[in-house]
């Protein structure tokens, strides 16, 4: 069973469709709306503001989030974020993915439908517009997304649902 932690009276509110990985660490204020899945060794700390996990979005393993401000983490829906993400005070739209290992600073803004690639680091107050592809570090938007790219981005998050499902049905945590 996940770790869910009450933190000064606020709890961890969870759909009853979301998929939480018995290795997951959910703290305060945390929101995970319908069909949301967070996977293997994910923290979302919510100490010091809230974090919203939007619809059929997906944390895989190892992402930690905090929010410490009011302004919180706020992640829309349909929402890939790749192994080991780090997200601190940041906003996502509906329908990007964040690949493996990126990290999103303080006040950084991610607009919907977006791409941005593994290991990138959108620096501090940084705001990636709509429909573009960012890299690098510190992450520089590439191109506007187009083509193959996009029709894989209104995707992506449904493998993840799908597999949620299959893990709701059949995994069991075995102790010998």
């Amino acid at each position: 069973m996940a770790t869910i932690i009450e933190f000064e009276g606020k709890r961890p509110k969870i759909h009853t469709s979301v998929f939480v990985a018995s290795t997951a660490v959910l703290i305060g204020d945390v929101v995970l709306d319908e069909g949301a899945s967070v996977w293997y060794g994910a923290v979302l700390r919510g100490d010091s503001g809230i974090i919203r996990v939007g619809k059929e979005s997906n944390v895989q393993d190892n992402v930690v989030i905090h929010a410490d401000t009011e302004n919180g983490t706020i992640i829309g829906d349909r929402v890939t974020l790749g192994h080991g993400c780090i997200l601190h005070d940041t906003k996502i739209g509906d329908g990007c993915v964040i690949g493996m290992l990126a990290t999103l600073l303080h006040h950084s803004v991610v607009e919907e439908k977006c791409m941005i690639g593994a290991g990138a680091v959108v620096r501090e107050g940084f705001r990636i517009p709509s429909r573009s592809v960012a890299a690098g570090v510190p992450a520089k938007v590439m191109k506007e997304l187009n083509g193959s790219a996009e029709e894989w981005l209104n995707m992506a998050h449904e493998e993840y649902t799908e597999l949620s499902e299959r893990y709701k049905k059949s995994a069991r945590v075995i102790i010998e």
